[in-house]
């Protein structure tokens, strides 16, 4: 049996849990960004989340990929999806190619993708390129 100078200590704890789970976070901001976008720098917050959607077509083997890891001030949120526009469904349709990040750290990183067939050569010229410099500052 807890001592009774100490029986007011289960209510408190308890209540200052229940108080931290109802506040709520504010919601993150999400900036998405588009081939429009290519060549931007933008300022923005830590824990914001940045979505980039460019025009893919995988059925011609053409895909965007990171010509570079972004740095420790973005973080990639899961892999890059494909998202099909058409809405009748069509195999070899076009769509659109996402890239997630969270702004992880106050910084500066860059966002630098390349559209191009994997298995080509090297010094092969990228169909289309994306780059967006992101300075990262803190809340």
């Amino acid at each position: 049996m807890p001592s009774p100078n100490f029986r007011w200590l289960a209510p408190a704890l308890l209540s200052l849990m229940l108080g931290a789970c109802a506040r709520e976070r504010p919601p993150a901001i999400e900036i998405v960004l588009t081939e429009a976008d290519a060549g931007a720098t933008l300022t923005v917050p830590a824990g914001a989340r940045i979505v980039v959607r460019l025009a893919s077509n995988p059925s011609t083997g053409y895909g965007w990929a990171e010509v570079e890891a972004p740095g420790p001030a973005l973080r990639a949120v899961g892999e890059p999806a494909f998202e099909q526009t058409d809405a009748a469904g069509r195999v070899g349709a076009p769509g659109v190619q996402v890239f997630r990040y969270e702004v992880a750290a106050p910084g500066r990183a860059r966002v630098a993708l390349a559209y191009a067939r994997p298995w080509e050569p090297a010094d092969t010229p990228a169909a289309g390129k994306f780059d967006v410099t992101v300075v990262a500052r803190p809340r």
